[in-house]
């Protein structure tokens, strides 16, 4: 039960890492060339990790409650 609750803390902090690697990298390159439309992408890439995170952080509390 516990060996569970830290590999779902390490896959959770792994995915965050890499959602904001993705994120910095998806910012950068809108930075360089200024369209209308990236934000609105990077308005949905936001709603995306946080589905994302709300997702991971629902199973945790799941797997910690029961």
């Amino acid at each position: 039960m516990e060996m569970n609750t830290i590999l779902l803390i390490a896959i959770m902090l792994v995915i965050l890492v890499v959602l904001i690697a993705l994120f910095v990298r998806f910012f950068q390159q809108y930075k360089k060339r200024v369209i209308s439309r990236s934000r609105l992408l990077i308005n949905w890439f936001l709603v995306y990790m946080v589905a994302l995170l709300a997702i991971v952080f629902t199973v945790l509390i799941n797997n910690v409650v029961i």
